[in-house]
């Protein structure tokens, strides 16, 4: 595993998809989680790309 982050600084929509989806492994998971429970903004991006992932997984399901 590389050391190089998979999010680019500053870019906290596309970390608070990253987490809804599960994908941070090791600090970064940590720093994330504890985020969430100090950054409202980031909290609530976070919930709101939960919506949208269950969301398009029930249309794909819809669909089949």
């Amino acid at each position: 595993m590389s050391d190089t982050p998979i999010t680019p600084a500053g870019d906290d929509d596309l970390l608070a998809a990253e987490v809804a989806l599960g994908l941070l492994e090791g600090e970064d998971r940590v720093a994330a989680r504890a985020r969430l429970l100090q950054d409202r903004d980031f909290s609530r991006s976070v919930a709101d790309w939960q919506e949208r992932f269950v969301a398009m997984g029930v249309s794909l399901m819809r669909s089949y």
